[in-house]
This record gives structure tokens, sequence and C-alpha cells, in this order.
């Protein structure tokens, strides 16, 4: 027994001799020097975040946005499928707030104060060394960690070899208990220059959320609003509403054609939706809900086997009936020519053949290709008799929004928007009536020629399937 002893005693004294003292500003320094220096990491003003949630138990991975801007500027979005935007969280220097299930939260004093205290992007440019203490060594995974007590709420954990930020945590008094978010960061990809932590899992008590990165920017433009919230380009100045509850973007005053940024085909899109050509000059209707708080749009069309992408961008936006009309931006665009199909703008009966056109799930599985569905207007009025919408038999899924519903007689008569989920119901599924596609037509500042071709009514259903499939595009956003 005291051999053993003595073996044990041995060992605390030779891991104690080999334990690496270091000071908090050596610790500072080693990690501002690993992620790439501090001329680099101070040429950072803002940056970017795009990727996914893991929530324990939820049947869907949330798609997330973060953005920052020193000092301390912060926007967080989350997005579900089908769901749209379940959650926006927003810092604007001054005051922010947390907007979930039809609910905007404003921050509170602790919350504001908190926030307010972040002096940057990259924080350790902006601390005092001579305020902060070593409370610790320990080690985890394999490798040796130094624990450095950042203010009373705050521990960070530094890797000793690397230099670089593991793990954090902090304590936070909740309706008087003590409260401690652990943060693991890990994944470490070059960005531009600077090491960046591409996974951040946050344990919080039994559950663990998993944060994966597929794409940081740095130094991106940020657009603002007039309270100076972090937003998106659609989301700024919007005038009010008129009498059908429409918004109109403000039109660029320049004579020159407004240039739109370039895309990078291989970057990452956050969801899809469908549209309708109704113009050969680019015009497209869609649901607003697909394109809504997007920052690029990109469409998608094939036709005889050619598939084409343009950059397109937000005209006009009916927020009340879920529709938005957007107009291709790109100099690879010339014309569309002669559209063959006829927009119908009386209301179609009860019992009518109708088609679905779009792109279900085309990023997520499903693939790329159009696909029809075929039914029947089952009621000319929608959820609690809503008088604007069709429901129709006709099965549509996530990515079908904004895809266009035809009759037999190759009549443009709806904008698909919606389904009615329920354990109870079964293929109960909107439309937009083109009527009031129609009214936000008419608010565009220029006059349009809309479709009025009866080529389709004497073609066969595989042939009129041809033709309009032509008009269908994939839209892309993000």
């Amino acid at each position: 027994m005291k051999n053993i002893l003595s073996l044990f005693a041995l060992l605390f004294l030779i891991n104690s001799y080999n334990q690496v003292e270091v000071s908090p500003s050596e610790v500072i320094s080693k990690y501002i020097e690993a992620s790439g220096g501090k001329e680099k990491l101070e040429s950072v003003e803002s940056i970017m975040m795009v990727g996914n949630f893991e929530i324990p138990q939820a049947p869907f991975k949330p798609s997330v946005i973060i953005k920052q801007q020193n000092p301390n500027k912060t926007s967080l979005e989350m997005n579900a499928p089908e769901m749209g935007t379940i959650m926006k969280q927003k810092f604007n220097g001054e005051t922010g707030y947390m907007e979930q299930m039809g609910q905007n939260i404003p921050f509170s004093e602790d919350q504001i104060n908190s926030s307010k205290s972040k002096k940057g992007i990259f924080e350790e440019l902006y601390y005092d060394s001579s305020q902060l203490q070593v409370v610790g060594y320990t080690t985890i995974g394999g490798n040796d960690l130094v624990k450095i007590k950042i203010d009373d709420k705050t521990i960070k954990y530094y890797d000793i070899n690397s230099g670089l930020l593991e793990r954090s945590e902090e304590t936070t008094l909740v309706e008087g208990n003590s409260i401690t978010t652990t943060r693991k960061f890990s994944d470490y990809r070059d960005v531009d220059g600077i090491l960046y932590p591409f996974k951040t899992e946050i344990i919080n008590g039994m559950q663990t959320i998993t944060i994966e990165f597929k794409e940081v920017k740095l130094n991106p433009p940020f657009a603002f609003n007039d309270k100076g919230f972090i937003v998106k380009p659609n989301q700024i100045s919007k005038p009010p509403s008129n009498k059908y509850g429409q918004t109109e973007i403000p039109k660029n005053k320049s004579k020159r054609k407004p240039i739109s940024p370039p895309i990078n085909r291989n970057e990452y899109w956050l969801g899809n939706g469908s549209g309708i050509i109704i113009s050969s000059s680019g015009f497209i209707v869609t649901n607003n809900h697909v394109i809504e708080d997007s920052n690029e749009i990109e469409v998608e069309l094939t036709s005889n086997g050619i598939t084409q992408k343009f950059n397109a961008r937000l005209i006009k936006s009916d927020i009340r009936n879920d529709i938005a009309i957007i107009k291709i931006d790109d100099s690879n665009f010339d014309n569309f020519g002669p559209i063959n199909y006829n927009f119908k703008t009386r209301s179609s009966d009860v019992g009518t053949r109708i088609y679905t056109f779009g792109y279900p799930r085309a990023l997520s599985g499903m693939g790329k290709e159009i696909k029809v569905t075929e039914g029947i207007i089952s009621s000319k009025s929608g959820v609690l008799g809503d008088i604007t919408t069709y429901q129709i038999t006709a099965p549509i899924q996530g990515g079908n929004s904004g895809g266009p519903l035809f009759d037999d007689k190759g009549n443009l008569v709806g904008i698909n928007s919606s389904k009615f989920n329920s354990n109870e119901t079964e293929n109960v599924n909107y439309s937009i009536k083109s009527s009031y596609v129609l009214n936000l037509i008419n608010e565009l500042p220029k006059r349009i020629n809309l479709p009025s071709s009866n080529k389709l009514q004497s073609l066969s259903l595989t042939e009129q399937i041809k033709e309009i499939s032509k008009y269908v595009v994939l839209i892309k956003v993000k």
C-alpha cells in the first residue's frame, strides 16, 4: 500500500513539475497570434456566418444566419423548413429584441448591459490583461488547457499548445438561480487568413445544441434600418402599406441599370421555392414568404434541356396576401420571347380540373426536375372562409410555394401557397387566386403586358405541361 501511495505522490509531483505556468497576457497574445495576428483581426469590421442548428428531438435542422458588426451590433435569424423564420434576435448597440412565435420581446436591462459591454468581434483584442486571472489548468480530450477568468461571469479555456479558444463558461442569474452555459469551439478553418471555429456546441444543463457553419464571410456589407438594426436589403425604408396591405421597394433613382453582385454558384443556399414568369422582360410572380428577408435571389429555369441561372431582385411585395413580384436583374439576361399561356383574371368554379407546377424540396432530396400534380378546385375559399384563396386537392410540398396553378385549358388561375397540416385532415392545400395577383401587378410603376395566348387550349395535356414548364422557375434564396 505504501508503494502505491508513493507512486501516486510521485506522479503528482511529476505533473506539477511539468505543468507550464503562463500569465494571462501570454495566453491572450498567443490566442491573437494563433488566430491570424493582431493586424488581421483588427481589419475585421463585420462578419456573417451561415449554417444549421441541431436541436435534440427536433424533427428538423433550422438554418441560421448570424451577423456581427463592430463594436457590438448583432443579428441572429433562424429559419425552419416550411415554417419560415422562427426566431430573430437583434441588438443595434443601444437596444435589442427577440422575436418568436409572433411576439416581440424587448431586451431586459441586463441583456442590454451585457451586449453593450462587448467591444468587438474578437474580444481578446480589447482585454486588459491586468484585469484577467489564471484560475486553473485542466486536460480535456487530450488537450492541455488554461482557465482564464475574464470577469465575475465568464471563464474561458485556451489550448496551451495551439493558443486557440477551446471553450467558455458563462454564469447568469435566472429567477434567483445560477445557470452556467458552456460553449465548445472546434473545427477551426482558415477564412482569409484568420482561423475561425466552424462548429459550436452550446451546453445548458442536460441539453446540447450544435451549430455547424457552412459559410463564414469577413467584412460583408450590411444594411441597416432607420433604427440602426442590421437588416437585409429588402427590409430598408419600406413605405406605408396601401389599401391592399402592399409595400413597394423604393426604385433606384439612377438611370443606370442596377448591378447585382456576382453569385458564386457553389455557395450554400438556405432554401428554395418556385415562381412563374409573367412577362418576356423577366418579371416573375412567387410567394412573399419564399423571398422574405433574403440577401440574394437566384432563379433557375430549364428549357429544351438547357439550364440557365440569373440574379433577381424584389420589385414589389404584398405581405397580407403572400405575393411577391421579382425581376431578373442580370447582365446575361436578354428576353424570354413570347409567353404562350393565358393569365386568367376571373374566378374559376369548384370542380375545375387543375395542375400545380413547381420544385418541391429541390435542394433537399427531390431533385431539380419540375414536378406536376393534378386535382380539382374543391372550394372557392380557404381557411376560415378566406376569399383570396382556392382550396385544392392537388398535393403540394415545401418548395412548391410560389409555383403556378393552371387549369386544363392552359389558363393561369392561381399561385400555390400553403397546405393545411393536421392529423385529422388530408390533402387540403391552398392557392392564391390570380385576381389578387393582378391587384399587385397593377401597382407596378410601369405597365406590363400579361400573357394572353390561347395556344395551349388545343394541345394535349402532355404538350401543355411541356410548354408551361418553360415558364416555371426554381427560386433559390439566402
